[in-house]
């Protein structure tokens, strides 16, 4: 199955905060520092 894109997910789950970058990287796959660096963005 296909992961879900990482920008999706981190609008879905606005406002941000420590705990929801931690589980938008989970579910999109990818580590939390490039999860980071996409909010940084």
């Amino acid at each position: 199955m296909e992961r879900p894109s990482l920008p999706p997910l981190l609008d879905r789950l606005l406002p941000l905060d420590e705990a929801k970058v931690a589980e938008a990287a989970r579910e999109a796959g990818v580590p939390l520092a490039q999860a980071w660096g996409v909010v940084a963005y």
